[in-house]
C-alpha cells in the first residue's frame, strides 16, 4: 500500500471514530433531556408513571367500593344485586327509546299517506303498521330480559374491578369513608393503622393532602377522594417485598438513572474528543477535499426526489427513537452498540441533506442540473419525447380531448363526492400545469417562427430562428434557417462565380494578348527591308518563342477544360508512384540543379503500387514540382515527402512562396489564378487547376494549406 493511500486509510478510520463519538455524544444528551425530569426524583415512587399507577387503582376503589357498593357482592341474590329504581329506570329509558323509533317510522308514511289517493293510502298505512309490528317484536323486551341483561352486566363490572382491586398484592391500601366511617382496606381486619405505620416503608404517602400540591397526578388523586369524602393511606411495606413488581421497578429506577448521568459525563468527554478529531481531519480536507467530498459527490448522484423518500428514514429512526429510548437502557449490549452506529449515521445523513439543500438553494445552475437528474423529470422528458415523436394530428387531438376531460372535471367539482372531487381538482391542476403550459409555450414559439419567417421575408438573413423541442414547428423552424442559409450560400457562390468569371476574363486576355502583341510586333519590324540578316534571326527566333508561348497557353487552357468537364479518358493500371515521383524529379533535375532552390525529397525506397494512370500522375507531379520551382522565394528549400499509410498515399511538397498570398486557398485552383498578380512569371495559370483535375479524375484529393508564407500541397490517392 502505497504511502498516499495509506494516509487516506488511517485518515478515514479517524474520521469514522469522530462520528462514531459524535453520535454517541449527541445520543446520550439526549437521553438526559429526555429523562431530565425525571433525574430529579429521588426515587421511583415520585415519578408521574407510579402516581398515575396508583391514581388507576384509587379510581377502581373509588368504584369498587362508593360508587357499586360491590362490598359482599357475591353473596347477594339477583333481587339485592339491582335495586326496584335501578330497575324502574332502566325499563323507563327501553320504553322511551322504543315509541321513539316507532314515532320515526310513523313520520316517514306520513307525508305518503297524506298525498296520494285512497288506495294508495290504504296500502301504505298497512305497510307502516306492518313495519311497527315487526320492529316492536324485535327489539321491545319484557321487564325480566331488562333485569337479567342489568344483573348480568353488573356482575361483568365485578369481576373487572375486583380483578383491579386485587392486582398489586404489593401496594397496601387502608380508606376511611368519613360520611358512615366504614373502613375499605387489604390489610387484616383487625389492624391499627397507626401502629402499622411505624413499621419501616419503602412507601407510604395519605391523600387528600391539605399542604399545597404541585403535581398534578397527586393533585387529581386527591380531588377525587375529596370528591367521594374518603380519606386514603397507601403504603408499601419493606418487610416481605421480596422480588415485587414496586421493589423491582425502584431498582431499575435508581439504576438507569445512575447509567445516564455517567453516560452524560462520558458523552461529553466523547463531544470533546469528536472535536479534536475533526479538527485533525478538516486540516487534510481543506488541502485534498477528500472524505467530505467523496460522500458529497456520492449524495448528489441519487435523484432529488429519492433524497426526499430517503430522508424520511432518519426522521423516522429520529422519531422512533424518542418512543424507545425510554427503553434503551434495557436492551442487549450489542444491540445498543447497533443503535449508537445507526444514530452516527442519521447525523452524517442529515448533515449531508442540510449541506446538499443549502447548495441547492444558493446555487442556482447546480438546482437546475439537479433537477434535470430527478426520475420525474426523465420520466416527463421522456413523456414528452415520444409525445413530440408524433404527428400533429396526433398531439391536436391527444390536447383536443384532454380540454374536453377538463370540462367534464369542472363539473364533477358539484358533485356530492369527496373522492371525485379530489381526482377531478388533481385532473385541473394536472391539466393546467401541463397541457395549459405546453399548449402557451409551443403557440409562443409558433410566433417567433413567423416573426422569424417574416424577418427573413424581408432581407435579414442573418436572423437566426431558435431551433427547440422535437416538433412539426422546430421542423420548421429549421427549415426556414436551411432556405435563409442555402440562399445566402447561392447568393455568395453567384457573386463569387461572377467575380472569378470577370478575373478569367482578364487573365486570360492579359496572357493572351501579351505574345500575340510581341508577334504583331516582330511582325511589322521584319517588314523593314533595311534589316540585316542578323536581325531578322533574332526577330524571327522571337517570334518562335512567343508563337510556342501562345501554343502552350492554348494547349494548356484545352486540357484544363477537357480535364474540368471530364472528357479525358484514362489509362490505368498498376503503377509504382514512388518510381514515377523519381522520374519526374530526374527529368527535372536540370532546372533545379540552375535554380537557387534546395529540393529535400523523403521517398520510401520499397514499391508503391496504385491502381493509376501513369502519364497523368506524372503530369501532376511535373505541374506541382514546376509551381515551386517558379514561386518559391530563391534560396529557400522545398520539401516532397511521399507517405505510404494504411489505407492512402500521400504525395506532399512545401515551400516559402516568394508572393504574398492573401486569397483563399481554393481560388488558387481556379484556371489562369496566378500567385503573383503582376503576371510577370512564365506559366499559364492553369498547372494546379489541371493537376486537380486529373487527381480528382482518379478519386483522389487535392488540398491546399496556407499558414504565413508557407505553401503547402497535399495530394491523397486511395488504394485499391
Amino acid at each position: 500500500m502505497g504511502t498516499k493511500s495509506k494516509n487516506s486509510f488511517i485518515y478515514s478510520i479517524v474520521f469514522t471514530l469522530a462520528i462514531l463519538l459524535l453520535g454517541y455524544s449527541t445520543l446520550t444528551t439526549t437521553i438526559y433531556c429526555i429523562y431530565s425530569e425525571q433525574l430529579k426524583e429521588k426515587s421511583y415512587f415520585e415519578t408521574n408513571e407510579f402516581l398515575m399507577r396508583l391514581e388507576g387503582s384509587v379510581i377502581d376503589l373509588q368504584q369498587y367500593y362508593v360508587t357499586y357498593d360491590f362490598l359482599g357482592y357475591e353473596d347477594k341474590s339477583p333481587e339485592e344485586k339491582i335495586s326496584k329504581d335501578e330497575l324502574d329506570k332502566t325499563v323507563e329509558e327501553h320504553n322511551k327509546a322504543i315509541e321513539k323509533e316507532i314515532q320515526n317510522i310513523t313520520d316517514n308514511y306520513r307525508a305518503g299517506i297524506y298525498y296520494d289517493n285512497t288506495k294508495t293510502a290504504e296500502q301504505m298505512i298497512a305497510e307502516r303498521d306492518k313495519a311497527i309490528e315487526d320492529y316492536e317484536r324485535s327489539n321491545r323486551k319484557s321487564v325480566e330480559e331488562i333485569k337479567k341483561e342489568l344483573i348480568e352486566s353488573k356482575d361483568n363490572v365485578y369481576e373487572i374491578l375486583k380483578h383491579n382491586v386485587n392486582q398489586w398484592k404489593s401496594l397496601k391500601y387502608y380508606l376511611i369513608n368519613k360520611s358512615n366511617g366504614e373502613v375499605y382496606t387489604n390489610l387484616p381486619s383487625d389492624v391499627n393503622i397507626d401502629q402499622y405505620l411505624k413499621k419501616e416503608m419503602i412507601y407510604y404517602d395519605k391523600y387528600p393532602k391539605e399542604e399545597l400540591i404541585t403535581n398534578f397526578v397527586k393533585e387529581r388523586i386527591s380531588r377525587n377522594l375529596a370528591e367521594q369524602n374518603l380519606e386514603g393511606h397507601f403504603l408499601i411495606p419493606k418487610e416481605g417485598t421480596g422480588y415485587s413488581e414496586f421493589y423491582l421497578s425502584d431498582l431499575e429506577f435508581t439504576n438507569r438513572n445512575n447509567r445516564i448521568i455517567t453516560e452524560a459525563k462520558l458523552g461529553a468527554l466523547a463531544f470533546l474528543i469528536s472535536i479534536i478529531l475533526f479538527a485533525i481531519v478538516s486540516r487534510r480536507e481543506k488541502a485534498e477535499n477528500t472524505i467530505l467530498e467523496n460522500l458529497s459527490r456520492a449524495y448528489v448522484r441519487i435523484p432529488m426526489e429519492i433524497r426526499l423518500a430517503i430522508l424520511i428514514v432518519p426522521v423516522g429512526i429520529f422519531g422512533s427513537s424518542l418512543v424507545i429510548m425510554p427503553e434503551i437502557h434495557s436492551i442487549p449490549y450489542w444491540a445498543y452498540v447497533i443503535y449508537i452506529i445507526g444514530w452516527s449515521a442519521f447525523l452524517i445523513y442529515t448533515f449531508l441533506h442540510i449541506r446538499g439543500l443549502y447548495h441547492l438553494i444558493t446555487n442556482p445552475e447546480f438546482f437546475k442540473s439537479q433537477r434535470r437528474e430527478t426520475i420525474i423529470c426523465r420520466i416527463f422528458s421522456w413523456i414528452a419525447y415520444l409525445f413530440n415523436r408524433r404527428k400533429t394530428l396526433y398531439k391536436v387531438t391527444v390536447v383536443l380531448l384532454a380540454s374536453i376531460f377538463f370540462g367534464f372535471a369542472v363539473l364533477g367539482l358539484f358533485l356530492h363526492h369527496t373522492f371525485f372531487i379530489m381526482l377531478c381538482f388533481m385532473y385541473i391542476v394536472a391539466y393546467i400545469s401541463f397541457v395549459s403550459l405546453f399548449v402557451y409555450k409551443r403557440a409562443l414559439y409558433f410566433n417567433d417562427v413567423v416573426k422569424g419567417s417574416n424577418s427573413i421575408a424581408e432581407g435579414n438573413f442573418d436572423l437566426v430562428i431558435e431551433e427547440k423541442g422535437n416538433d412539426a414547428i422546430k421542423v420548421l423552424a429549421h427549415n426556414f434557417n436551411n432556405i435563409k442559409n442555402g440562399y445566402k450560400a447561392s447568393m455568395a457562390e453567384q457573386i463569387k462565380s461572377e467575380r472569378l468569371k470577370t478575373e478569367l476574363i482578364t487573365n486570360v486576355s492579359h496572357d493572351l494578348k501579351t505574345p500575340l502583341t510581341s508577334i504583331i510586333n516582330y511582325v511589322d519590324l521584319l517588314k523593314n527591308q533595311d534589316l540585316s540578316e542578323e536581325e531578322k534571326d533574332s526577330y524571327i527566333e522571337i517570334l518562335d518563342r512567343k508563337s510556342q508561348r501562345l501554343k502552350v497557353l492554348i494547349d494548356d487552357l484545352f486540357e484544363a477544360s477537357k480535364m474540368s468537364s471530364g472528357a479525358v479518358e484514362l489509362e490505368r493500371e498498376q503503377v509504382d508512384i514512388a518510381a514515377i515521383l523519381r522520374q519526374t524529379l530526374g527529368e527535372l533535375d536540370e532546372k533545379i540543379n540552375k535554380s537557387s532552390l534546395v529540393f529535400r525529397a523523403n521517398i520510401p525506397a520499397e514499391k508503391i503500387y496504385l491502381y493509376l494512370d501513369g502519364k497523368k500522375t506524372w503530369r501532376v507531379f511535373e505541374n506541382l514540382i514546376n509551381n515551386a520551382l517558379k514561386y518559391s522565394q530563391p534560396n529557400t528549400r522545398v520539401y516532397i515527402d511521399l507517405l505510404d499509410r494504411e489505407s492512402s498515399v500521400l504525395f506532399i511538397i512545401k515551400n516559402v512562396a516568394n508572393y504574398e498570398m492573401d486569397f483563399d486557398p481554393e481560388e488558387i485552383f481556379e484556371r489562369f489564378k496566378r500567385g503573383d498578380k503582376s503576371r510577370n512569371t512564365e506559366g499559364s495559370g492553369l498547372g494546379l487547376a489541371i493537376a486537380r483535375s486529373i487527381v480528382e479524375l482518379q478519386q483522389g484529393k487535392m488540398n491546399i494549406e496556407i499558414d504565413g508564407d508557407l505553401f503547402k500541397v497535399i495530394v491523397e490517392f486511395k488504394k485499391m
